[in-house]
């Protein structure tokens, strides 16, 4: 018979992993420019979850700061633990909603 915490093992070495520091500043600093609506890091003993949401004013400055975001991302190997959503704003849309996580909770 299986126990469940050895499912929440199971589970966390299926798609578990810690946040680093380099991850932390890149997403800080690809967002600092923007205002920050939301910024949350969750986990313990080791941080586990980010989950931040900014404003990003024109388009023109959109493209650039995915860009910068999806690359921070590259490589971790996220799988479904990981998502970043863009929600224009406006009619004609002139600010975007960004929402990064990095983690599942």
């Amino acid at each position: 018979m299986e126990r469940g915490s050895e499912r929440l093992v199971a589970g966390w070495r299926d798609g578990g992993f810690a946040l680093d520091e380099e991850l932390v500043e890149r997403v800080l600093r690809i967002s600092s420019q923007f205002d920050i609506d939301d910024w949350y890091i969750a986990g313990q003993p080791k941080p586990d979850l980010l989950r931040t949401s900014f404003a990003v004013k024109g388009v023109d400055a959109l493209g650039p700061v995915v860009q910068d975001l999806v690359g921070a991302l590259d490589g971790l190997g996220l799988g479904r633990a990981g998502g970043l959503r863009v929600f224009p704003r406006g009619i004609p849309a002139d600010v975007f909603h960004v929402e990064l996580q990095v983690g599942a909770r």
